[in-house]
């Protein structure tokens, strides 16, 4: 074989070579030279860190694209355009980091035991009091609602007659105040959402502090009480001087304060006490006791 013979096949063989690999180019799908896109969906996710107690809303979460290669049980896919308020509720018992997807186990909703813990504001404690249709506003406090409690009480007056003489023109027997303002309905009986076939409740839990709560208890244990709706939006507070105002039976009956008005201003006199050299001067006031009833 000579030289001629051999450089012919070999550039036979190299253009055999490059048009079978045009031809199995052309020949192979165009899909299988591009590789397929990933399939997608969108679950939710935090839109910013949100703390623990925080109650979910459109302010805290988003729609973001995730592979559905990547999809997980517990991950909360998007149904057509649904919101993110409509595809989850509740209140988180652990902390969530931007970016991070909501999933239930992070949450605890009004059916479960510990709704009502997880809904209390930093610092804040839930105490729950006795009422009746008169005592909570003809059963129409709700969850929600913002309240003032009042507490009416029979005063003890000490047996020191001058505290007497004091106390006479105050208070003969009853009296009544505000002792907690603008308190948060956290439940009704057991129910922590407004119900639409509302029914007269047996006890009301309250939103209160560490020291409103010891008011409350000692309240309860001195009198009866009663709650007052506030309007909605309602945050005022009384003053210091309407704080220690109260009202009192003699204050409302036009009888007791006729017959203790004019008490302390009823004629007086003095007696005097000698002992040997020394000479003591004491002022006797008149004083009238409660009438007799017959």
């Amino acid at each position: 074989m000579n030289k001629r013979m051999v450089i012919t096949l070999g550039a036979g063989l190299v253009v055999t070579m490059v048009l079978a690999i045009v031809a199995q180019a052309l020949l192979s799908p165009k899909n299988e030279a591009v590789a397929e896109a990933p399939q997608v969906t969108q679950i939710l996710v935090a839109s910013q860190d949100i703390p623990v107690g925080a109650e979910l809303s459109d302010y805290y979460m988003q729609w973001i694209e995730w592979p559905e290669t990547a999809l997980f049980p517990s991950a909360i896919k998007r149904q057509d355009k649904q919101e993110t308020s409509d595809a989850i509720s509740g209140i988180l018992v652990r902390r969530i980091e931007k970016g991070e997807p909501i999933v239930e186990s992070a949450l605890v909703s009004e059916s479960k035991g510990n709704f009502l813990a997880a809904s209390l504001g930093t610092g804040m404690r839930a105490m729950a009091i006795r009422v009746s249709a008169e005592s909570s506003v003809g059963g129409f406090v709700t969850p929600g609602d913002k309240v003032d409690v009042i507490m009416t009480y029979q005063v003890r007056v000490p047996a020191d007659d001058e505290v007497r003489d004091a106390a006479a023109t105050l208070v003969s027997r009853n009296a009544s105040q505000t002792v907690l303002e603008n308190v948060r309905v956290l439940a009704v009986d057991q129910e922590a959402k407004p119900k639409d076939n509302a029914k007269i409740a047996r006890t009301v839990t309250l939103e209160v502090d560490s020291k409103g709560s010891e008011t409350l208890a000692l309240a309860s244990s001195m009198g009866d009480l009663s709650l007052v709706l506030r309007k909605l939006g309602d945050e005022t507070h009384a003053n210091a001087d309407e704080r220690e105002a109260l009202t009192t039976d003699v204050l409302m009956s036009n009888v007791l304060r006729q017959l203790t008005g004019g008490q302390n201003n009823r004629e007086s006199r003095t007696v005097r006490v000698y002992n040997g050299p020394n000479l003591d001067e004491q002022v006797i006031r008149a004083r009238i006791g409660p009438p007799v009833m017959r």
